[in-house]
């Protein structure tokens, strides 16, 4: 058990450290490419042709990588390694054979593809997002490989290489900003793009030849293992898809907005999606083998302890970033994006995005926090009926909020469609598994929440009273920083006095690693 303990806290580790990296080179592209082309009609066409791949495959490589592992492990645990390696080989040919059909069909068809997802695309607009698709739509290569060989080395517990394989992908793309980038304008940011997507793939193939993995041509689409993979992968595919819909459904409404308001939302979903990508992953990759092991046994109570200390500790780490970003939207986007081309009134727009993409940042954790507890119990089509009923929401309030909000509208819709997932996925949880312990969940919900508010509070006038001080982007930075770090105190401090048990839990963490560092 300690062996399981040790290895599942050293895999968090290292994803969240690789997370975190990544997410900061991320925003260091964002950054690049706000300075260098700012938010304009070129940078919507960028936005739309780098999303277009994601969006014909990201879905596919997900839901393969997902499937993947515990088939691959199965095989390799009864009939031997070579076999995985063949069953792996068998999946790579497929996937490499749909992957090029689907090239084919984009570069044919790239106009229609743009005219589908941006139908406010006109003019020169509208050429650009065809020429920028065309050039990045065999990255749809790189999603697909990118899945199946992380899934080989995490299923041989391997983490490392997969879990940084964002880093080379965002500085090979900033380098490119200021290289074929200057040279070639927009057209040299897509190229880089191009050869970031291929990196992720490089990265981890050192790794990948470590374990013994050999490539050969093996293709069996009557193999009952491929067979497998694909009935598994269908409600992954879907609510994985869903997902990706959700986000093009915003940029074909902000298509048709004022231009720069897909720029705007874009750059404000790197921002919000932080706390998510870093901590969320986290929390629920540690939680999840517990779960899976509940789950497997018929454990009740360890199930409910389970998803009571994933659900509780999202609510403490997720719940001060979101008022954080709420009262702070407009500093940040300054700090992290206003400079060279990105003025004020890009700032504006992006932090109004900021703002309304925030108010559903908890139920983003949440949902997928209980999204683990139903894939413990194996069941992927409650999730996909869910995403399903999240789509419906964002369509119905994107139509109901675009007219009179804009683009902050789609943002809102965005947090309302979380928020009734997350509603919807806990009580189908509860009905499916039984009582699952929300009222200590509450109870920490709610001295959470009244923490967050006090050091809401205290940001809010921090920066008010310092912000005639930061009238430069060093100043600014430098008080911003400082007014975060009062405000992260000032809510440690109430969650001290509200008691909060996560706070006693992070406190003896922290001990505990300084007290490791101690003795040496």
């Amino acid at each position: 058990m300690s062996s399981v303990r040790n290895t599942v806290m050293k895999a968090t580790g290292i994803i969240a450290v690789a997370s975190m990296l990544s997410k900061v080179l991320g925003f260091a592209r964002e950054m690049s490419i706000a300075y260098q082309f700012g938010s304009n009609w070129q940078t919507d066409a960028y936005n739309i042709a780098y999303a277009i791949p994601g969006l014909l495959f990201a879905a596919v490589s997900t839901a393969i990588r997902t499937v993947f592992i515990p088939v691959f492990t199965d095989i390799s645990t009864h009939k031997g390694k070579n076999k995985a390696m063949d069953f792996a080989n068998n999946v790579i040919n497929a996937t490499l054979l749909v992957s090029l059909l689907l090239i084919v069909f984009g570069e044919v068809f790239a106009a229609q593809l743009v005219r589908f997802f941006a139908r406010g695309f006109e003019g020169e607009t509208f050429a650009l997002a065809v020429d920028l698709t065309r050039i990045m739509i065999p990255a749809i290569i790189a999603y697909g490989l990118t899945g199946i060989v992380s899934g080989i080395l995490n299923a041989l517990q391997r983490f490392t290489a997969p879990a940084l394989v964002g880093v080379p992908m965002n500085m090979l793309i900033v380098a490119g900003v200021f290289t074929l980038g200057s040279y070639y304008g927009i057209y040299g940011l897509a190229v880089s793009a191009l050869i970031g997507f291929t990196s992720q793939v490089l990265i981890m193939l050192p790794a990948l030849a470590k374990t013994g993995y050999r490539y050969r041509f093996f293709l069996d689409f009557k193999a009952p293992e491929l067979k497998q993979v694909l009935t598994l992968m269908v409600p992954t595919l879907i609510s994985t898809a869903l997902s990706e819909i959700n986000i093009m459904i915003n940029r074909m409404l902000a298509s048709g907005l004022p231009e720069g308001s897909i720029s705007a939302l874009n750059y404000a979903s790197r921002l919000y999606s932080l706390p998510t990508g870093i901590v969320v992953t986290a929390v629920i990759t540690a939680i999840y083998p517990t779960m899976s092991q509940a789950s497997a046994t018929k454990n009740k109570q360890q199930f409910v302890s389970a998803l009571d200390t994933s659900l509780r500790t999202v609510s403490f780490l997720v719940l001060p970033m979101m008022v954080g970003l709420l009262v702070l939207a407009t500093p940040i986007v300054q700090v992290v994006y206003q400079r060279g081309a990105f003025g004020y009134s890009e700032t504006v727009a992006t932090a109004t995005a900021l703002f309304f993409y925030s108010l559903g940042l908890l139920s983003v954790g949440w949902n997928q926090a209980i999204n683990q507890g139903f894939y413990s119990m194996k069941d992927t089509l409650t999730p996909l009926l869910v995403s399903l009923g999240s789509v419906t929401a964002n369509i119905a309030f994107n139509l109901l909020l675009v007219r009179s909000m804009g683009h902050g509208g789609l943002a809102l819709a965005t947090s309302i469609a979380n928020t009734v997932a997350a509603v919807i996925a806990l009580f189908l949880l509860r009905k499916k598994s039984g009582p699952i312990g929300l009222r200590s969940v509450a109870s920490s919900l709610i001295k959470c929440f009244i923490a967050s508010a006090i050091m809401g509070v205290a940001a809010y006038f921090g920066w008010q009273f310092a912000a005639p001080v930061a009238t430069g982007q060093l100043t600014r930075t430098i008080v911003l920083f400082a007014v975060i770090g009062v405000s992260a105190a000032v809510y440690f401090g109430a969650c001290i006095v509200l008691r909060v048990e996560e706070m006693e839990f992070a406190r003896k963490m922290v001990g505990r690693i300084i007290g490791k560092f101690g003795k040496r």
